[in-house]
């Protein structure tokens, strides 16, 4: 339909296109489609709005004697002139020629005003409204300058009134929209003015749309949701939506002329008269809740968080109004439908509250303490009346409640923090269709971390034992692995960016340290064979990163904390080897602050036997080969022979393993086998030969066999280290 008004018009058929024009205005008429009618309203407006504009530039081109394709791309408006200048010409423009284009213009009107229904003549005349313009020049011509502004306000105070006509208070609420569109294009205002034309209009339209809300009734709205499928949330999200467009036109316009920081006084005198609107109708006593959440909910999303904040304890008297009248409902599937309007318009609430400065810099505790008991109060009772929970009412009490957490978090103390979220842990536990809905509850977790910035305010999160509950409601492996994950990675990022505070490099605390190692094994459980290798090394760095932040001073205890680590980490192989290494450090350390030869000798032998047994593990044939090689030289430097012995054992074992496929091509054993294998095996000779006095001498025959065999003559080192080898042992020319 676009297309074919573009293409009469170019053939200028212009009833034909003013038909088609016609046809998408009736579009507007019909409701039948819910979902789609805020879509459907944005199309067609702006094709109206083209129409408009080329009729707009028709009648300009004619008062002025200009091509219509120039007057396209060129920005004069010619509103008030009387000559139309190009280069150095100048054309005047005769009288003759401005009484052409007003009778074209008095003819379109004509046409439109023909129509006979009310929906098309209503955007048809919005659509030509902008070329009363050259009306008002034949006035100029005259010699006598009107305000141009007033002059528009009169027809469209004219279609204000006009729109009671509409029998759907969806069209009329649209409709009022474009209205206040047009308006808006028409009639310019500066708001640290008096002149009050625009905001006069646009209260005066947002006054009739309260009015059609607030006399919406509630049965007929549920037949309707019920005839189309839907849910009550399109119907609410369609007429909140709608208001809040009609009061952003002056909310908008007054966050342009304040700096941020201060509004005038006569910037604050016009929100709180459009504010005064809402809360008047919101206030009325036969109104369904249903009328009130729509009007409130977009009062909270259109006026500043400021605004709402100065007036917080009357949105919370009107909560109550709208929970007192939710129970009153008669029928159970009414109220079920209705639910889900209520806790998005509680949501919103506790979010304009937590996006507030100046309830922020507000010092009275006891206000913000009586808000969060008078809402969980009311989302308490509507969650115990709400027997037969439908999904779409689950996700909006979790997110609403999420949204309340938020608030809880930064305005309450830690104690009624931990009882509000351990009440919601134990709600939702009871019904396990809550943890279907995932990313709400992810959503929640995010809500309780995003704005923590140092790891004191982490360890205070992370001491609850609400917190922790909260993460078993994540029923599904998948989806504890994203919110472990997250959680790890938004605290290693607020921790490098507070790198330079004191106190903030490391986690002492040990409530801390076990919740630490509760996300550690909880990442583990949620790895599968399918993971991919690149995400588990991700996660085995961010592990390491973590587990680099854990001070433990005493090094039983720091061993017996990297016991209990290895136990929860078993599928992050980056990780044991981590683990591996750094307990072989931990004997010397030890040695260093302890004189006692007898605890020095039992930790030494518990590292090693903690590597011992971690080593199998690793994937890695030459970390373990490298681990082995470093377990053995610890041991033997400490004299603990019987562990060097086992140490030595699996080394040799190891190393033969990786040569046995080398057997095939012995003569090119020596330049087939890895750099990295032969320092390894270089490493090992040198080991031996260090202390050979405490090495058993099956342990030397085996390595020299190793070396003959593998023909490493051509390895000029290792021949060498093969002669010293063999002069340990007597028999060694028959060795050999």
């Amino acid at each position: 339909m676009a297309d074919n008004l573009r293409a009469h018009w170019k053939l200028e058929e212009r009833v034909n296109a003013l038909k088609i024009a016609i046809q998408l205005s009736k579009l507007l008429s019909d409701t039948s489609q819910l979902k789609l009618y805020s879509k459907k309203y944005k199309m067609v407006t702006n094709i109206l709005d083209e129409f408009g504009k080329l009729i707009h530039i028709r009648i300009q081109s004619k008062a002025f004697d200009i091509n219509e394709t120039s007057l396209k791309s060129s920005s004069i408006s010619n509103q008030s002139a009387l000559t139309y200048q190009d280069g150095s010409n100048s054309t005047v423009i005769s009288l003759t020629d401005l009484d052409q284009a007003r009778e074209t213009c008095r003819n379109w009107f004509l046409k439109v005003a023909s129509i006979r229904e009310l929906v098309p003549r209503f955007y048809a005349e919005l659509s030509i409204l902008r070329t009363c313009d050259i009306l008002f020049e034949s006035t100029s011509a005259r010699g006598n300058v009107l305000p141009k502004e007033q002059l528009f306000v009169e027809p469209l105070n004219r279609l204000t009134k006009a729109a009671w006509g509409f029998g759907d208070p969806i069209v009329a609420i649209h409709a009022r929209i474009h209205l206040c569109k047009v308006a808006e294009r028409l009639i310019t205002w500066n708001p640290e003015s008096n002149d009050s034309a625009l905001l006069d209009l646009v209260s005066m339209n947002l006054d009739n749309s309260l009015t059609l809300v607030a006399r919406l009734d509630s049965a007929t709205i549920m037949r309707t949701i019920r005839a189309q499928m839907v849910d009550t949330t399109v119907v609410f999200d369609l007429l909140s939506n709608a208001l809040q467009s009609i009061i952003n036109f002056i909310t908008q316009k007054c966050d342009a002329y304040s700096d941020g920081d201060h509004i005038s006084q006569n910037l604050q005198h016009n929100l709180q008269v459009l504010f005064a609107h809402p809360m008047r109708h919101l206030n009325q006593i036969l109104i369904s809740p249903l009328s009130s959440s729509i009007i409130m909910h977009s009062t909270l999303k259109a006026f500043p968080s400021d605004l709402i904040a100065d007036h917080s304890m009357e949105f919370v008297t009107s909560l109550q109004v709208i929970y007192e009248r939710y129970l009153q409902s008669s029928v159970n599937e009414e109220m079920t439908m209705i639910a889900p309007v209520i806790y998005t318009t509680i949501g919103c609430f506790a979010l304009a509250l937590d996006e507030s400065d100046a309830f922020e810099a507000s010092a009275d505790i006891g206000l913000r303490e009586n808000i969060l008991k008078s809402v969980l109060e009311i989302l308490e009772n509507i969650f115990v009346h709400d027997n037969q929970a439908e999904i779409i009412v689950r996700a909006q009490y979790l997110r609403c409640f999420a949204a309340w957490l938020s608030y809880a978090n930064h305005y309450v103390d830690s104690a009624s923090f931990d009882v509000m979220l351990n009440k919601f842990t134990l709600r939702i536990k009871i019904d396990r269709h809550y943890a279907n809905h995932f990313q709400i509850l992810l959503d929640l977790i995010k809500s309780l971390l995003t704005n923590k910035r140092t790891l004191g305010e982490f360890q205070e999160i992370f001491s609850l034992k609400s917190f922790s509950q909260l993460l078993e409601l994540l029923r599904k492996d998948d989806h504890r692995l994203e919110a472990v994950r997250w959680i790890l990675e938004t605290m290693r990022a607020s921790l490098k960016l507070n790198k330079n505070c004191p106190g903030e490099s490391e986690i002492s605390n040990k409530r801390s340290i076990n919740f630490m190692i509760r996300l550690f094994s909880t990442m583990n459980d949620s790895l599968s064979v399918l993971t991919a290798t690149d995400e588990i090394e991700h996660l085995s760095q961010l592990v390491i990163y973590f587990l680099n932040k854990i001070s433990i001073k005493d090094h039983k205890e720091l061993l017996d904390f990297y016991s209990r680590c290895r136990e929860s980490l078993g599928n992050l192989n980056p990780v044991l080897e981590y683990l591996a290494r750094r307990v072989l450090e931990l004997p010397m350390d030890f040695r260093a602050v302890n004189r006692k030869r007898n605890q020095r000798q039992n930790f030494l032998n518990s590292c090693l036997a903690y590597t011992f047994t971690t080593l199998p593990a690793l994937n890695d044939p030459f970390d373990r080969l490298e681990l082995y090689i470093e377990g053995s030289r610890l041991a033997l430097s400490q004299m603990s022979i019987s562990l060097a012995d086992y140490y030595l054992k699996q080394a040799i074992s190891e190393l033969t393993l990786q040569l046995q496929p080398k057997f095939e091509e012995t003569k090119k054993i020596s330049v087939d086998m890895g750099r990295h294998l032969r320092d390894l095996f270089q490493s090992l000779v040198d080991l031996v030969l260090q202390f050979e006095d405490h090495i058993d001498l099956e342990h030397k025959l085996n390595l020299t066999s190793l070396i003959t065999s593998s023909n490493f003559k051509e390895s000029p080192s290792l021949f060498e280290s093969l002669k010293r080898l063999n002069t340990i042992n007597n028999d060694s020319d028959t060795t050999i």
